[in-house]
């Protein structure tokens, strides 16, 4: 996930736009940690759906990691 991408151009983009405005992300979540949440939440990221592919196994085989990372990422957006 690009949330370094993701903060340049909303930084960019807020002081010229200033209406009502919210995001919403789709994403696999493997690289959503705590410095990516406080990102989304500056960059007013209102929603994230996190894509999972079955049950542990599977989608670990799906996605070729250990351990389920989107789970872990899930725990992560509850701070």
């Amino acid at each position: 996930m690009a949330v370094d991408k993701m903060q340049e151009f909303y930084r960019k983009f807020r002081p010229v736009f200033k209406g009502k405005f919210s995001s919403n992300i789709i994403t696999t979540a493997h690289h959503i940690d705590e410095r990516a949440i406080d990102i989304l939440k500056e960059i007013e990221v209102k929603s994230m759906q996190i894509t999972i592919d079955g049950m542990e196994q599977t989608h670990n085989s799906v996605k070729f990691t250990e351990g389920c990372r989107a789970m872990l990422s899930v725990e992560c957006c509850r701070i």
